[in-house]
């Protein structure tokens, strides 16, 4: 049987050197990308070549390496995508630095996806800071996850709305990606696009008064 094949950006980080012990552990062959200029991303190398275990190291930087990226993507089967420049306070003070990582490094993670023929499934770690303070967010725990009791479709699809909503009556077309697929449709009328990958995608057509009469 061929084993799973993990490719880990930003593999040599704290989630990502975590990562690639859980997954090397389980039986996945993992590659781990790292340009390995963050404090401690040495250290973390060192000890996932301490576990023995399927784990190769290579070094490069999602900003310029492309081809390196598009060789090694060719071969995987999943992309975690976790090299990111991570401060705040770091974005206003550099922020080209903190775009070519974020922006364009993410750009050209998902152009290697995009021409790979294996077609890998690609999971992106996004950042709470997204959201800002949600201190008072309502959250309740359920048998194996926790869930928003004050938005309960998902605060992605908030945001979503508040970014693409305009105040006047208007038929929209949209899409939404969320895991609570069949929670919206109990709200929203919409047609079943595809299944990708454990997320259902829905085209929702609705005039405004009723999209925002649900909110």
């Amino acid at each position: 049987m061929t084993k799973k094949r993990m490719f880990i950006t930003g593999g040599a980080g704290f989630i990502g050197s975590n990562s690639a012990e859980y997954f090397a552990g389980k039986g996945w062959k993992v590659t781990v990308f790292d340009n390995f200029s963050r404090a401690g991303s040495v250290k973390n190398a060192k000890f996932l070549k301490s576990l023995k275990r399927n784990i190769q190291m290579v070094k490069g930087d999602i900003r310029h390496d492309q081809r390196l990226l598009d060789k090694e993507i060719a071969q995987t089967d999943t992309v975690l995508h976790l090299a990111a420049q991570v401060a705040v306070t770091t974005s206003v003070s550099y922020p080209k630095e903190d775009f070519e990582i974020n922006a364009l490094g993410t750009l050209n993670v998902l152009e290697a996806v995009r021409k790979s023929k294996n077609k890998p499934a690609l999971i992106f770690a996004s950042t709470n800071k997204v959201y800002g303070g949600m201190e008072g967010i309502r959250v309740r725990q359920l048998q194996s996850r926790y869930a928003y009791e004050t938005y309960p479709f998902g605060i992605n699809l908030w945001i979503f709305i508040h970014l693409t909503v305009v105040p006047r009556e208007l038929p929209i077309n949209m899409f939404v990606i969320i895991p609570g697929f069949m929670g919206l449709k109990r709200v929203f009328s919409g047609n079943l696009v595809f299944m990708a990958r454990g997320s259902l995608e829905l085209k929702i057509k609705v005039g405004l008064p009723g999209l925002l009469s649900q909110l």
